[in-house]
């Protein structure tokens, strides 16, 4: 293994039968104690909690999901807090660290990153509160940024939504019109939305779903959606398209405005025609949850970076993509339970079948120099001559973190 920084040290604790930490204590829930600005408990106080994807890879994120439903992390809702202004959530399973909105009449905080254990406090300030232009209600997709960290808040339906100040970007859903602006206000401030501007129609075509790139859980165009109406600054926002039948994704690709009134394709056909599809045989260790697997082909860029090119679930044990060429092109296999595999396309013979397989488990500890647990430092794992199959952690309080299973070997850079 390799260190992390000169200042950490990070030993590997994993085994054959290594399965999730077991918590101890509050190590399984999240715990808050809310105050108002005199320090004083706040009662009935409620909290979502947004969670990243386990695992989370970094090559594929926002894609992990497959369906944009899904950006691969949870939701997750707290009961209300009591009179002491304890505010918690409770995980079946392992803890995991999260970002959280949290809210009372008039007050409210977003907090960018909240850790499993020991309860942490949370001050809620007066709200803001943002409104349509006509009291009519609406759907409103916003994601916050707290101290550079996004924050992808759930989708809200109402005529006014008290939020805490800050950063917002805001998608606002009126019937079959989509309106997208930019937000930031001060503690008590009231904020019009905009449903201003042109509007550009679009129609859905091949069988796509489309969203934002920014909100994967926004239904544009889908199975029970033909047509949307963009408004607005909408009509410029990029957006994401994935084709069912070949896999192919459409990422980030705004709207070209024609200047028409008549109903605009998408995806567009220049971006869609002549897909070629590939079928992947893949095979899974017995007693495995088949229908969680899905595949990806990435393309890396020259500065490293990862574009998905298609993505598709595997279905009956066969992966539909599209053919990539001329590129730095990958293949990237994930299920739940099993080890993440990445090849290079190029190395893909079709007459063999990709198999999956369990891997390793693996768990690590990390320490700073005096001995004191690392507490939240990021680590990436990456299998040997396979980056594309990198998978990311935070440690916990006490400086351990679960990479999951893992194929070796590989190092932490």
């Amino acid at each position: 293994m390799r260190r992390s920084t000169p200042a950490l040290a990070i030993c590997l604790l994993a085994t054959p039968a290594v399965a999730a930490m077991a918590p101890q204590g509050r190590q399984g829930e999240v715990v808050v104690m809310v105050r108002d600005g005199q320090r004083r408990p706040v009662a009935d106080a409620s909290g979502v909690l947004v969670t990243p994807p386990h695992p989370d890879l970094p090559a594929v994120r926002g894609w992990l999901g497959i369906d944009p439903a899904s950006g691969g992390g949870e939701f997750l809702v707290a009961r209300p807090s009591r009179q002491t202004g304890m505010l918690s959530w409770r995980f079946q399973q392992q803890a995991r660290a999260g970002a959280a909105l949290i809210s009372s009449p008039s007050l409210g905080a977003l907090v960018a990153r909240l850790l499993p254990g020991s309860a942490q406090r949370v001050t809620l300030q007066p709200t803001g509160l943002i409104r349509t232009p006509d009291d009519a209600p609406c759907t409103l997709y916003a994601t916050a940024t707290v101290d550079g960290h996004r924050i992808v808040l759930p989708a809200m339906q109402s005529a006014m939504f008290p939020l805490p100040a800050g950063r917002y970007e805001a998608w606002v859903v009126v019937g079959d019109r989509v309106h997208w602006q930019r937000l930031d206000f001060a503690p008590g401030e009231d904020v019009t939305l905009s449903h201003d501007g042109p509007t550009r129609t679009l129609q859905r075509a091949a069988n796509a779903t489309v969203t934002p790139a920014s909100r994967p859980d926004l239904i544009l165009l889908g199975p029970e959606r033909e047509r949307c109406t963009l408004c607005g600054d909408a009509i410029a926002a990029p957006l994401n398209a994935h084709v069912p039948d070949s896999g192919l994704v459409v990422a980030n690709r705004p709207v070209h405005d024609p200047g028409q009134q008549s109903p605009i394709a998408w995806p567009p056909a220049d971006a869609i025609a002549a897909t070629n599809t590939l079928q992947i045989e893949v095979t899974f260790p017995a007693d495995t949850d088949t229908t969680s697997g899905r595949g990806f082909v990435l393309r890396r860029s020259a500065n490293r970076d990862w574009q998905v090119l298609g993505c598709n679930p595997i279905a009956n044990g066969v992966l539909r993509l599209p053919e990539a060429r001329d590129g730095d092109d990958w293949l990237l296999f994930t299920a739940d339970g099993l080890a993440p595999l990445a090849l290079p396309l190029a190395q893909w013979q079709p007459q063999r079948p990709i198999t999956l397989s369990a891997g390793q488990p693996l768990e690590v500890q990390c320490h700073q120099t005096g001995g004191d647990p690392a507490i939240d430092v990021r680590l990436e794992y990456v299998p040997e001559h396979a980056d594309a199959a990198t998978i990311a952690v935070h440690t916990d309080r006490r400086g351990r973190a679960d990479l999951g299973p893992v194929q070796q070997p590989g190092h932490i850079p």
